[in-house]
């Protein structure tokens, strides 16, 4: 790892890297996109087990309709929370650019 240096060029005394917890932090991140799949295909089987559910129940109303209903509009926002969480932690894509929009260099 590069040493983190003060303007004198000697190693800087204020802000010392913890290894270990820089390590556990790559460690994390590495971990974000598996956990994200995971999460995801879970939250699936959620959303197929209430509507299954809801289709048991029928069309009249019930308290278990009431709850259920109240558990499908709680999975959909948690949905949209980690659909947001997925998009922050995905890295950045790599795209091709055609050459010609590339100004040519002439010597």
């Amino acid at each position: 790892m590069k040493q983190h240096v003060d303007e004198a060029g000697a190693p800087c005394t204020q802000h010392v890297p913890d290894q270990a917890k820089l390590l556990a932090l790559a460690a994390l991140g590495s971990r974000a996109s598996s956990f994200h799949h995971d999460a995801a295909s879970k939250l699936q089987s959620l959303v197929m087990a209430l509507d299954e559910i809801g289709e048991l129940i029928g069309d009249g109303d019930s308290e278990v309709r009431t709850a259920t209903e109240t558990a499908q509009s709680a999975v959909r926002q948690l949905h949209t929370l980690l659909t947001n969480n997925r998009a922050l932690a995905k890295p950045p894509q790599r795209t091709r650019t055609c050459c010609s929009a590339r100004p040519s260099v002439t010597r």
